[in-house]
């Protein structure tokens, strides 16, 4: 066995040189344990000077170096993520502790703990939805909230650690053993429960609530679609961002700052329609495959009235969506089901039965299961206002139609620059022409607002919202990055505490505007007549033939904006600080909207097209 080479005990040098027959290292210290021995030889010359040193193997050293800086890094890592206290439950260094009650909990039991906080959260978000949703609804939709969280949890394979725990003590206890402190585990065996840990981590997070909350509305016919979740998530009303806040510490307290983050516990970013879609399609396909699910259409016709109605359209729109959407065999499940069977032989059987009509899944561009219904809707309404007004632009006239001696214009449409300039100045973006309105109610939770034109109202509203929203309140233990002192106000000594804003009646109250600002562009843009003879239907519509060669003009992006701010899609610039990986993971939601509408008019022109060749 080789032995190691000599290090300073002072300072753990191990460079040295010889100064008066004594061992000094090069920052100064004396080696004490050092001496010189003096030989005489027979030859009578000078003595002879030995000294006693170690030899070293250096392949051992760089082993042990390597090995004390991957533990110094390790440690350094556990105290940036807040697992300083983290260790198994019964092992020798959880018996070591001074507090072993204040050990972060790790593996099924830590994966246990987030799963009562995420089922927490969903209990505030069914709490905050009755603010929104009929008493009638509330019952039903909260029993199904619980059974399909409870089926998701299943399908996601989550020990009850606890349960487990208490059987094994139990165990013990009968067999009369005392249950002694386990030896402290390997590092192999604790990637391997980390490993566990992530597989289970990979199907929950915060995100799978608003999955199971927008499926269980599905179930109930509520009239609710991705983009509402994500407008009430902005508005604060529905309990998602910074969730930890709401969650009690003696839960919190015992999981690691690296199980926080990674189950979206503390997160700040507000997820976009594609990312819950995607959500939501995952769960939904679980809950299926394991236990039978068969979710049922969501309730597009008051969604469909809703999107006519803030596109200030007459509801003569509304019928032909429904039309286009039938003719086009355009569905409204949260999955997509397949039209003809898998096998070959039935799938010729099938056709046999029921004729050249069925159309195959893969040509179906409705059961597209990477598009959200909500936003398939809003496509069929932009093509239906294409139909009609063409958004291609060259300005039309239609010829008048007199009916019972009275001009009559086919389903009332107003004049298309008028009403483009009137759906801007509604819905918040630059109009072309200046309208005598009430002015809106002052959104403080908006981050396009400019802070410095607001008035004195309005920044304390803005200052009182983020001393409401944004001071940490509730911060587990865990994390260490983040202020734990009682803040009252940010200007505690200039400014007196005001009430806390009430965020519910403030949405409430922008409901309000929202419509009174409505009605009173509709009087603007809308002729003032009490009754209108009607027509049949498609009458007195004009034919565009005009082909833009694929240029998109003015008009029909504004109309695609507007559509995108109506179903809730993120149409923000992604802030620079976010990584290269966060940039190219996240859906591209401006473009979504434009391309659904693409595919509907092919998918249109190629149903013409099929059926006059049927001719």
């Amino acid at each position: 066995m080789s032995q190691r080479r000599r290090v300073c005990a002072v300072c753990g040098s191990t460079r040295f040189r010889l100064l008066s027959s004594q061992l000094v290292c090069y920052a100064g210290h004396i080696q004490r344990d050092f001496r010189v021995e003096a030989v005489h030889d027979d030859d009578g010359f000078d003595t002879q000077i030995t000294t006693r040193t170690r030899t070293q193997n250096r392949s051992s050293q760089r082993d042990a170096a390597r090995l004390d800086k991957q533990r110094r890094q390790m440690e350094e890592r556990r105290r940036w993520h807040g697992r300083t206290g983290q260790v198994f439950p019964g092992s020798a260094e959880h018996a070591a502790l001074d507090d072993p009650d204040s050990a972060l909990l790790t593996g099924p039991r830590a994966t246990f703990a987030v799963l009562q906080c995420l089922q927490l959260v969903l209990r505030r978000q069914l709490e905050s939805l009755q603010n929104w949703i009929p008493s009638e609804c509330s019952k039903a939709l909260e029993a199904t909230t619980r059974n399909f969280w409870i089926l998701h949890v299943t399908c996601c394979h989550a020990e009850a650690a606890p349960l487990n725990a208490a059987r094994e003590a139990l165990k013990r206890r009968e067999e009369g053993h005392r249950p002694s402190p386990k030896p402290t585990v390997r590092r192999g065996r604790q990637r391997k429960e980390i490993s566990n840990t992530k597989r289970t981590v990979s199907k929950l997070s915060l995100r799978s609530t608003l999955a199971i909350l927008y499926l269980a509305m599905v179930h109930c016919r509520v009239p609710w679609t991705l983009g509402d979740l994500r407008k009430h998530i902005l508005s604060r009303t529905l309990p998602y961002l910074n969730a930890i806040r709401f969650l009690p510490t003696s839960i919190t307290d015992t999981i690691s700052f690296n199980d926080i983050q990674l189950y979206l516990l503390d997160t700040n970013h507000v997820p976009t329609v594609m990312e819950l879609h995607a959500r939501v399609s995952m769960v939904a396909a679980q809950l299926r495959r394991h236990h039978h699910v068969e979710l049922l259409e969501i309730n597009a016709a008051p969604i469909l009235s809703r999107f006519v109605h803030e596109l200030m359209l007459p509801p003569t729109f509304y019928v032909g969506v429904k039309s286009l959407l039938t003719f086009l065999r355009v569905d409204m499940h949260v999955l997509g089901h397949t039209v003809l069977p898998a096998n070959t032989d039935a799938r010729a059987k099938f056709l046999e039965r029921n004729g050249t009509d069925a159309i195959h899944s893969t040509q179906a561009f409705s059961r597209n299961l990477a598009m959200p219904r909500c936003v398939m809707l809003m496509a069929a309404l932009i093509v239906m206002v294409k139909l009609r007004y063409g958004l291609d632009g060259i300005h039309r006239k239609e010829v008048p139609s007199m009916v019972g001696g009275r001009q009559v214009i086919s389903g009332a449409p107003p004049h298309e620059e008028a009403w483009l300039d009137a759906l801007c100045a509604l819905h918040g973006l630059p109009s072309d022409r200046v309208w005598k309105t009430s002015s809106p109610v002052f959104a403080p939770w908006d981050a396009s607002v400019d802070l410095l034109s607001l008035s004195d109202a309005h920044l304390d509203t803005y200052l009182t919202f983020l001393e409401q929203e944004y001071l940490p309140s509730n911060v587990p233990s865990s994390m260490p990055f983040r202020r734990r002192d009682d803040v009252d106000d940010l200007l505690p000594k200039r400014v007196p505490p005001q009430a806390p804003l009430d965020l519910v009646e403030r949405v409430q109250n922008m409901h309000e505007a929202f419509q009174r600002r409505r009605a009173e562009l509709l009087q603007a843009i809308y002729q003032d007549e009490d009754h209108s003879p009607g027509i049949l239907p498609g009458d007195a519509y004009p034919t565009h033939t005009h082909d833009p060669g694929g240029a998109m003009t003015r008009s029909m992006e504004r109309i695609l904006a507007i559509g995108m701010r109506i179903v809730g899609l993120d149409t923000e610039v992604k802030p620079n600080f976010e990584s290269v990986a966060s940039h190219t993971s996240r859906p591209r939601e401006n473009d979504v909207l434009r391309q659904c509408v693409l595919q509907l008019e092919e998918s249109l022109l190629m149903t013409l097209m099929r059926e006059r060749g049927n001719r």
